[in-house]
């Protein structure tokens, strides 16, 4: 079932979100995130929807998959890519996943993905660090975007081989974040 929440936007006025609710093991929590980035974060309405055909041409529509992190869940997480058409910069968001549990479907900006990461680059982080990332706040976005991040479509991060519920950056994080934002 999906409900309509209002969101603030820095580049945009207010829009509605989508935030899809299912049930799953993973937590389902819809708690305020703290305001604590320079992340731009965009989350306007979704590409393909009537009022933003003109700002996003998507990049990555299908083929965006990525398996969940914990081996107790089951199923995938989707994904897509987009470049918006305002800014020319490239965005990236949960679209849906198999099982269940809350997550957004606002847009990130991949570079601020990237900056955040780089923070991390000389030592093992959990997917906790994503979370300024979101101004939703379902407990699922960072792992949901943890897996994305590791997934062979982006690559940026790989499982720490101590946890597997924490990451490392890849040996060639840089050459992918480049690709990724060009």
């Amino acid at each position: 079932m999906a409900r309509k929440k209002p969101t603030q936007t820095y580049a945009q006025p207010a829009v509605e979100q989508d935030v899809t609710e299912t049930t799953d093991t993973e937590t389902q929590t819809d708690s305020a995130v703290e305001e604590d980035n320079d992340a731009t974060i965009v989350t306007p309405s979704e590409p393909g929807a009537e009022s933003s055909n003109d700002e996003y041409e998507i990049l990555i529509e299908r083929g965006g998959e990525a398996p969940k992190l914990s081996p107790k869940s089951t199923g995938l997480i989707y994904f897509q890519m987009a470049r918006s058409t305002l800014d020319q910069k490239v965005y990236l968001r949960i679209q849906r996943q198999d099982g269940g549990g809350l997550h957004s479907k606002e847009w990130i900006a991949v570079e601020a993905i990237i900056e955040r990461l780089r923070n991390h680059a000389d030592q093992a982080f959990k997917s906790g660090v994503l979370k300024p990332l979101f101004k939703s706040g379902s407990a699922n976005n960072v792992s949901f975007l943890a897996a994305i991040l590791r997934s062979e479509s982006i690559g940026l991060i790989i499982a720490n081989p101590q946890s597997q519920f924490q990451h490392l950056l890849t040996a060639d994080f840089e050459e992918k974040a480049k690709a990724l934002l060009d």
